[in-house]
């Protein structure tokens, strides 16, 4: 499967199982393949995994059809064309992946998002230090180095106050809130 139309064509073969590997239930990486699935009309079976290099490695050994994971994690097996891209979530195509195209060029808009990463302290610091905190993130995130790195990887770096990120954040629970309670990991154990 090298494109969208191939992959859903693929899934939808009578008769065939068709399944997805994530890094765990309720994994980001288990959200976007039950979202991927529900936007494309594909219907996958979840079958979590205990870290993200086993479910690569089966990936890669041809056990399960499809997989999301981070660019980051798949962009070694991307380079060595041991795992087919279909398309980025990004807002834009990569500059180190121009070839894999966005779900947003796909036709579908609703795929376009990111598994996000954040610093995070303990509730009641004060804001002189996360402010402080928080500049200094800037400053070495906006680095050469750590951009280049960030780039390699397949990372993009979106730096926020700590105002911006609570807004974020409010904003992710609540696009995720009905897939999570759809698929039912409201309460589900680990």
């Amino acid at each position: 499967m090298k494109t969208l139309a191939e992959f859903i064509s693929y899934a939808n073969t009578p008769g065939k199982s068709f399944t997805f590997s994530s890094s765990g239930v309720g994994s980001d990486s288990q959200l976007w393949g039950e979202l991927i699935a529900s936007s494309t009309s594909v219907k996958a079976e979840h079958v979590p995994y205990k870290a993200t290099a086993q479910a690569l490695s089966d990936l890669v050994a041809g056990h399960v059809p499809f997989s999301t994971f981070t660019l980051s994690s798949t962009s070694p097996f991307l380079r060595a064309k041991s795992v087919n891209g279909i398309a980025v979530t990004a807002r834009e195509r990569l500059a180190d992946f121009p070839d894999l195209p966005t779900f947003k060029e796909l036709g579908k808009p609703e795929l376009v998002g990111t598994t996000w990463f954040a610093l995070s302290g303990r509730l009641g610091m004060s804001k002189d230090v996360v402010n402080k905190i928080n500049q200094a993130v800037q400053a070495a995130v906006a680095t050469p180095e750590v951009q280049a790195r960030f780039r390699r990887d397949g990372l993009i770096a979106q730096p926020m106050n700590a105002e911006k990120f609570t807004e974020f954040v409010a904003s992710e629970n609540s696009r995720w809130k009905s897939l999570i309670e759809r698929v039912g990991l409201v309460g589900a154990q680990h």
